[in-house]
This record gives structure tokens, C-alpha cells and sequence, in this order.
């Protein structure tokens, strides 16, 4: 992958944009029977935050990003596995990634050492991984790992540090989502 960032400031507007340029090429090769899954992947990955000092320890922010999420080798295993005496798990050799991108905009108070902030978010997620459960028989679950579409969110963040005393750090946070 490359990777590239630009950042700066002019007046009370800070800005920083990135751009990774990354290329990937899976395989996943099953010995028995014989068979090979390849996924060979061209992406960028914008990324920008721009911040607004409005005074009085007031900053508005907001930005974009978008990620990928790699699955794990365990949810690519095509193979039946005895999860327990109930459930059946198997993989998906030809699993697609997770392409997330996140919009985010808040404000954060600060003053001395301290700071609050509250953030609105939206999510959007391509090529979500579940697992999907069928009936194997009366008495067993057969649980897939597979792609099953599109996910989104919406919520907010609301979060602060604090330091009541010389050696004390509080911090806390919270996040409602829908």
C-alpha cells in the first residue's frame, strides 16, 4: 500500500486529508478436493478532517474516512467444524472484505486540562459478514459464515475527560446507535 496526507491550517480552519492506495491478493487453497479461491483487490481509501476553532475552547469537527475489515482464516474454512454438540460452523472460502465508510461531525469543549465532546455519526458498511443459521437435522444448527449484504448506523457519542485530582484521570463515554 502507499499512503499519502496533506495538513495545514488557515485562520481558525484546520484540515488534514489522506489518501491510501493499497492492493491485495488473497488465496485460499483447500488440498482436499483440490481447490483455490483467489481475490486480487485494487482500492483507494479517502480519508478528511476538518476542524473549525470557534472560541472560547469551542472546536466543531467533521470528517470522513473509509476502511476495509478483513475476516478472519476461521470464517474462510469451507469445512464443517463440531462448534459444540449443537452447532456445526463453516466458513466461506470465497468471503469478500467489509468496505466501511464513516461521516462524522461534533463539537468538543475544553478547558484547562479537561474536555467534553459529543458526536454525530452515520455508517455505512458493503459486503457485511453474519453468520446465517439453517437446521442440519432436529438437533443441530448449522451456522454459515457468508456475505449478506449492506449494514448502516446512526448515533451519536458523548464522551469527557477530566482530572479531579493530581494524579486522577477520569474518563468517560457513552454511544447511542440505532
Amino acid at each position: 500500500s502507499l499512503y499519502g496526507q496533506l495538513s495545514g491550517a488557515k485562520g481558525k480552519l484546520g484540515f488534514v486529508a489522506g489518501l491510501r492506495l493499497e492492493h491485495f491478493d488473497r488465496d485460499v487453497v483447500i488440498a482436499q478436493p483440490d481447490e483455490s479461491f483467489n481475490l486480487n483487490k485494487l482500492n483507494l481509501f479517502p480519508s478528511f478532517n476538518l476542524s473549525y476553532d470557534l472560541g472560547r475552547g469551542l472546536m466543531a469537527k467533521m470528517g470522513y474516512s473509509r476502511r476495509i475489515e478483513r475476516t478472519t482464516t476461521f470464517k474462510m474454512t469451507p469445512f464443517p467444524e463440531r462448534e459444540h454438540s449443537e452447532t456445526l460452523e463453516q466458513g466461506d472460502a470465497e468471503l469478500l472484505p467489509e468496505y466501511i465508510d464513516l461521516i462524522e461531525a461534533g463539537l468538543v469543549k475544553s478547558w484547562d486540562d479537561n474536555s467534553l465532546f459529543v458526536t454525530g455519526y452515520y455508517r455505512h458498511v458493503d459486503n457485511v459478514i453474519n453468520r446465517v443459521n439453517t437446521v442440519f437435522n432436529d438437533t443441530i444448527l448449522n451456522r454459515i459464515y457468508t456475505n449478506v449484504g449492506v449494514a448502516r448506523a446512526i448515533g451519536m457519542e458523548l464522551g469527557g475527560t477530566f482530572y479531579p485530582a493530581k494524579r486522577w484521570k477520569v474518563y468517560f463515554g457513552g454511544n447511542i446507535f440505532n
